[in-house]
């Protein structure tokens, strides 16, 4: 993602390389727990399974998936396979998103001694395209706390004989000029699509309506159903990724980095959106403006209510 430095509005402790290497190696609280986000119901369409993944310009992953919880992947360069040394055994977590075989799937490198980084995967079983995230803590032009994030397209092969696509994912600018309220737990925000390099979001529910602009990605998957990752640089540095299907209106992602006091790697739902129209949103800063009250603001003018919490507990 292009790196444009500028004045933060928080401004987390700053940490040295190896104080973040050991928040997220030994973390002090259980990093796949959110809060307080709402987490997806775990998949395990995954589990028994054997595939490889192959990405344009990367090495291929081979991958053995032991149980919705648990997989393995291959060391490239590793010789021999022993079927023990060669392989690394990772937890994983994986969702199902709105749009029927097409999966959200996530895991830590949790061995590599020079960085932290994790994988992130959207995987289209109807048509064996995949893109992946690789996430990387630690970015250089920022600070030791801040994410990086690169994307590789390819497909998955199940070892069936079937030939690879030729098709892939790709970048696009469909998103550009739309508007959408969103809920996740117990806030709503708009997310309002300005570019191919950006979008701003304003936030209703512990921020009295904060609106922040934040650089992000927009990758195709289906019609109307996209990746959607972007970095929270105006706070702590997180990475945060999801597949948003716009013909439900339904999402599912997850957030890896570090806050002010511990090392994240969790997921959430994004639910009930909708598209936000110009003259709704005149009314609403109308109505905003002259109140100064965000909840009777949104009540009023879309229907939403803070008091009416979607969040379940998470019990792990």
């Amino acid at each position: 993602m292009p790196v444009k430095p500028r004045k933060r509005k928080h401004r987390p402790e700053q940490l040295s390389g190896m104080t973040i290497k050991n928040m997220v190696r030994n973390p002090l609280v259980n990093p796949y727990i959110g809060e307080p986000m709402n987490r997806p119901d775990l998949q395990d369409f995954f589990s028994g399974k054997e595939f490889s993944i192959h990405l344009d310009g990367a090495p291929e992953l081979k991958y053995k998936v032991k149980d919705k919880n648990t997989l393995r992947w291959w060391k490239n360069g590793w010789w021999g396979d022993d079927d023990v040394t060669g392989w690394e055994e990772e937890y994983y977590e994986c969702y199902a998103s709105s749009a029927e075989g097409l999966y959200f799937l996530f895991h830590q490198i949790t061995n590599d001694v020079f960085s932290t980084h994790c994988r992130i995967f959207a995987i289209d079983t109807v048509n064996n395209l995949v893109t992946m995230l690789s996430g990387t803590l630690g970015l250089v032009d920022y600070t030791n706390r801040d994410t990086d994030v690169h994307p590789y397209f390819g497909y998955i092969s199940w070892y069936d004989g079937k030939p690879a696509p030729s098709e892939r994912h790709y970048k696009t600018h469909e998103m550009i000029q739309k508007n959408i309220l969103w809920r996740v737990n117990n806030y709503n925000t708009i997310h309002y699509y300005v570019s191919r390099n950006y979008f701003n979001y304003q936030m209703f529910g512990e921020e009295n309506g904060l609106v922040v602009t934040e650089l992000c990605r927009f990758i195709r998957l289906r019609d109307n159903v996209f990746l959607f990752f972007w970095r929270d640089m105006q706070e702590s540095g997180r990475l945060h990724a999801e597949i948003m299907d716009l013909n439900k209106f339904f999402g599912v992602g997850m957030i890896y980095g570090v806050t002010d006091f511990r090392f994240c790697c969790y997921g959430y739902t994004r639910e009930e959106g909708r598209y936000v129209s110009e003259e709704e949103l005149v009314e609403f800063e109308r109505v905003f403006f002259e109140s100064n009250d965000q909840r009777y603001a949104l009540k009023t003018v879309f229907g939403v209510d803070l008091d009416d919490y979607t969040y379940k507990p998470i019990d792990r």
